[in-house]
């Protein structure tokens, strides 16, 4: 792993932008993400290795999810990303290059990101496995741009955690019932009623767990390695894909941080 002596001594001392702002580079990232402050700073440091491997690995890099956020949110920085941190910093242009999709393109960035994984362990040992899963659990999502402000997020894991209580709870119910119906408390109607109530919500959360698999199932066809990226360094300023670079901005690239 050939690089220039102080470049990850470059890399290291390079201040985020807006590092003295109200709303910090870090912080940024963390409100975004929905992670705390100190999450994000260990994803910053992260990003910063993985800048370092895309200079020195030698080969193409593909980054973990989390350290694609630090990626994204730098390339909006765009003074400080294209003026100071590639010519200055990392001593070439690091170009974004998202997947075109397709089984190709999947296999392709698995095979970058495990290659950026054993440079990892090379370079800095064994990596954070909450910041860089392995590939697997790198590739096996499926995300969305929601405003929570209009939409209530719940995660699958307190879904299912709930309905098996809500479950639970209304079996309990039914087992109480039937203690008060033998005591002539609770007729047989109200009894089955609440048994068959039981039946109805366990049937509704299958079905709501079926259509989600069967709509996620669909996603992945459609966008089959809709989540890789990756660079190609070395000084070299082709993008991961092979054209000549360039990088994408949706919304949030005209203001913040001494902006104009």
């Amino acid at each position: 792993m050939k690089a220039p002596s102080d470049l990850w001594h470059r890399v290291q001392a390079h201040p985020f932008p807006c590092t003295n702002a109200q709303l910090s580079f870090a912080g940024r990232l963390a409100r975004d993400n929905g992670w705390s402050r100190d999450y994000a700073l260990r994803v910053l440091d992260e990003y910063r290795r993985f800048c370092f491997l895309a200079v020195a690995a030698g080969h193409p890099v593909t980054p973990s999810d989390q350290v694609d956020q630090a990626w994204h949110q730098h390339l909006t920085y765009s003074r400080d990303y294209w003026e100071t941190y590639c010519p200055d910093v990392l001593g070439m242009d690091l170009h974004h290059g998202p997947t075109r999709g397709g089984a190709s393109e999947d296999a392709k960035y698995r095979d970058w990101y495990q290659a950026t994984l054993d440079s990892y362990r090379a370079r800095f040992g064994p990596p954070p496995a909450d910041i860089w899963p392995e590939p697997q659990a790198r590739f096996d999502s499926r995300f969305v741009r929601v405003n929570r402000a209009v939409t209530l997020l719940i995660p699958r894991a307190r879904l299912k955690g709930g309905a098996a209580l809500a479950v639970s709870a209304v079996t309990i119910l039914a087992v109480s019932t039937t203690a008060s119906a033998e005591d002539g408390g609770w007729s047989p109607a109200a009894l089955l009623l609440i048994l068959g109530g039981a039946v109805l919500v366990g049937l509704v959360i299958k079905a709501i767990a079926a259509q989600a698999k069967k709509r996620a199932e669909g996603s992945n066809k459609f966008s089959a390695g809709g989540y890789g990226c990756g660079a190609s360094g070395g000084g070299n300023a082709k993008s991961a894909d092979g054209g000549d670079g360039g990088s994408g901005c949706g919304s949030g690239c005209g203001g913040g941080c001494g902006g104009g």
